[in-house]
């Protein structure tokens, strides 16, 4: 069987273009990501502002519509959001120590 089926949206690109080697595969459906403001969410149709749950046109001045409580949890846990995550060592680790994996 085939590793995706006609139907399925989400592989769109891939089967038009193939497959991008590791770390370089898409987020969304196309070669760069729409800019998602901090602490909002990519909903696909728009971005979703969190604090006033709306969610709101790329270009951020469309309403597109209002989130009911059961559609802000989906987006909160599910949607890539805006570029305020910290990348990287975890702030509250003081120290690193290498271990060699070998030597055990």
């Amino acid at each position: 069987k085939q590793w995706y089926q006609r139907r399925v949206r989400g592989f769109h690109q891939e089967r038009l273009h193939g497959l991008k080697a590791a770390g370089r595969s898409r987020k969304v459906d196309a070669d760069s990501p729409p800019a998602i403001p901090e602490g909002w969410y990519d909903t696909q149709d728009g971005v979703y502002n969190p604090h006033l749950r709306v969610v709101f046109g790329y270009d951020l001045k469309t309403f597109v519509r209002n989130a009911d409580d059961e559609e802000h949890k989906w987006i909160v846990e599910h949607c890539r959001r805006g570029s305020d995550f910290y990348v990287g060592l975890a702030k509250h680790v003081k120290d690193v120590t290498p271990v060699n994996i070998e030597s055990s």
